[in-house]
């Protein structure tokens, strides 16, 4: 999971045009994202948030209300259009809509922390938020009661078939269980993926189990920490109640089933991190001595071009029994743009992520022992 995703890479490029001197005609190519929609203080679990961003603009498609409402969340005004301009991909995480269909200003909103939009349509109070998650061990009907879209996702994904064949031939009880946020983009595009291809498998002898974790990753208290879970989606695949592997947040191979069909079969996959890179530049070894020239740790790294001008280092350093991996991404100019760190010693592990912004520098921190710690400073 990727928590930084939730606040980025839903969104697609868009066009809007003028028709007319007062009507906005949409046509725009929108991503589903996972919010929280209450029409009159309830909670409607089909509705759907849709989102663009150039300009800012945000869709409420729902059979509570009989158009669609669009925000422009730079003029702060609703509108309204016809639900029939929005055309869906047939696993509905992205739509369009058709050009020359006029806005119906409506009036503005009201946004509030969180973002929190709020605003009335035809007597109706409608309030937007962020979706906190669903928590806990889920049955299959909770989660699609959660995140409809992600039951359209599984029905419209067809899984690799030589994995699906390796999952049906697997022949030992096995327990595997999906830690997931509701919240999450990264779960969103690989946990019903999954699902599909451990339905098309059909072994009873894999034994799924779902379990929510919230954006805090404080909840379920009594699971995220003994299980050691700092990523969304994780996958942790048990026999015998001993831990034989685990996916963390995106798959070694090209996908999920193909990670879980390599961990089921005890062959071992190297993980090469999920951020994006050029072509290899360098690469290298550094041995760690003591004044003895004692060999402490050592350290394997990469370097590699970036397509935005810049480069990217990878390195996995182990000292003992403490292992660490950075990724550290600098930009054309040679400044620092991304950093990621993470620590394991023994059942503890650690991840920070270091992003940037201009002059700010924002550091999150999680982990089995230290919770989540968040700290924005300026540079």
């Amino acid at each position: 999971m990727k928590y930084y995703a939730i606040a980025f890479g839903l969104l697609a490029s868009c066009v809007i045009a003028l028709a007319g001197q007062n009507d906005k005609s949409i046509a725009l190519s929108w991503n589903d994202s996972t919010r929280d929609v209450f029409i009159d203080n309830e909670l409607d679990h089909a509705a759907q948030v849709l989102v663009c961003d150039a300009p800012s603009m945000l869709a409420v498609i729902s059979q509570r209300l009989d158009r669609a409402i669009v925000l422009d969340t730079k003029e702060h005004t609703v509108s309204a259009v016809s639900r029939d301009n929005f055309t869906f991909a047939p696993d509905r995480s992205t739509a369009t809509s058709t050009g020359g269909a006029p806005l119906q200003k409506l009036g503005k909103f009201t946004r509030l922390d969180g973002p929190v939009y709020a605003f009335t349509v035809d007597g109706k109070l409608v309030l937007i938020r962020a979706h906190p998650g669903a928590t806990g061990a889920l049955t299959m009907d909770k989660l699609w009661d959660a995140v409809p879209v992600w039951r359209a996702v599984m029905d419209n994904y067809q899984a690799n078939p030589k994995a699906v064949a390796e999952l049906k031939a697997s022949s030992r009880i096995t327990t595997v269980t999906l830690f997931f946020g509701t919240w999450c983009p990264d779960s969103k595009n690989y946990v019903p993926r999954l699902l599909r291809a451990l339905r098309d498998a059909g072994n009873d002898k894999l034994q799924v189990k779902l379990v929510g974790i919230d954006y805090q990753f404080r909840q379920p208290v009594d699971v995220v920490q003994p299980r050691q879970i700092t990523n969304v989606p994780t996958v942790v695949v048990e026999r015998d109640g001993h831990e034989i592997g685990r996916i963390v947040e995106t798959p070694a191979s090209k996908t999920m089933e193909e990670d879980l069909a390599a961990i089921l079969d005890g062959r071992e996959l190297i993980h090469n991190g999920r951020w994006e890179r050029g072509p290899k530049l360098a690469s290298g070894a550094y041995s760690y001595r003591g004044q003895a020239g004692k060999e402490f740790g050592k350290e394997e790294f990469e370097l590699f071009s970036t397509t935005e001008g810049g480069f990217m280092v990878h390195s996995r350093i182990t000292a003992g029994d403490l292992s660490t991996e950075v990724f550290q991404k600098i930009d054309a100019k040679g400044r620092p743009s991304f950093a990621e760190i993470t620590k394991m010693q023994g059942t503890n592990r650690t991840r920070t992520r270091f992003t940037f912004d201009g002059e700010t520098m924002t550091a999150r921190m999680r982990g089995s022992v230290s919770g989540v710690v968040a700290q924005t400073i300026e540079v």
